[in-house]
């Protein structure tokens, strides 16, 4: 049971089911949120959810969607809790990678942006429903390191790994990124506020170093991410901490404050 003063928040969590999202579902349960999340399978969540020890007790704070993220009427549903819109949007949305004539990509090369306009049309469709009553959410969206349009945050031989095991997810992840900064950045949109976390690598086996440990950077002002933020590896643990931490935790909401509408690059 949750022993934290904070304000309660209600959360929706995109790609619950991938380590970094249920890392951050599984401390926002833990810390007493209202929490929705939109999956593909219930059955695989709640399996994963108990192999993490969260009791039947903190589970009545989820509410589980079945269905598909671009879906707008499945969407629609997991945005609203008690008749009104979250507080904040959690998307950690990944594809499976695969191999397709010997070359690497993805199950769907464009889940991530696909997401993010079907998250986007159904806020619309919300708000348009009930405008005096319509609450922004703030967006945070995983996206990855080496995609940045101001300059190298990752060391220089994760390039070339980069370029050809991760060209369309990378693609993905751009237009993804576009449009959270559009959407975002418009006067009177969607959204009160967004965060762009780029992860380093996110390798199987990294070990945890705790969220308080990672190093972190902002690229902000047409600036490249600063050297002391580039790095190899980050375990998806970590990612998911990390951002229940600097932006759900944060009482005093400086970090919050200081990550809002930017984006932030964090490694181990």
């Amino acid at each position: 049971m949750s022993t934290s003063t904070q304000p309660k928040q209600t959360i929706l969590c995109l790609g619950a089911t991938g380590g970094c999202c249920l890392n951050f579902l599984i401390r926002a349960l833990q810390e007493g949120h209202t929490v929705s999340a939109l999956v593909r399978t219930e059955a695989k969540l709640v399996n994963l959810l108990k192999e993490n020890k969260v009791s039947d007790d903190l589970l009545k704070n989820l509410t589980i969607v079945q269905g598909n993220s671009k879906n707008e009427a499945d969407m629609a549903k997991a945005l609203q809790l008690n008749g009104q819109v979250v507080d904040l949007v959690m998307s950690g949305i990944g594809a499976v990678p695969k191999f397709k004539n010997l070359m690497p990509t993805i199950e769907d090369p464009t889940i991530c942006a696909d997401t993010m306009t079907t998250l986007f049309k159904s806020l619309t469709a919300i708000r348009e429903s009930s405008p005096s009553s319509y609450k922004r959410p703030i967006l945070v969206g995983i996206s990855t390191t080496g995609i940045s349009e101001f300059g190298r945050d990752l060391p220089l031989a994760m390039i070339p790994v980069y370029n050809v095991l991760a060209s369309v997810p990378h693609a993905d992840k751009k237009l993804m990124e576009k449009l959270i900064k559009t959407e975002g950045n418009k006067e009177g949109g969607l959204l009160s506020g967004w965060v762009i976390v780029r992860a380093s690598f996110l390798e199987m086996g990294t070990k945890d170093v705790g969220w308080e440990k990672l190093r972190v950077g902002v690229e902000e002002n047409g600036k490249p991410m600063p050297k002391s933020a580039i790095g190899w590896t980050i375990s998806r643990p970590d990612v998911g901490r990390w951002i229940y931490g600097a932006l759900v935790q944060d009482k005093e909401g400086r970090m919050r404050e200081r990550y809002l509408n930017k984006c932030v690059g964090i490694t181990s």
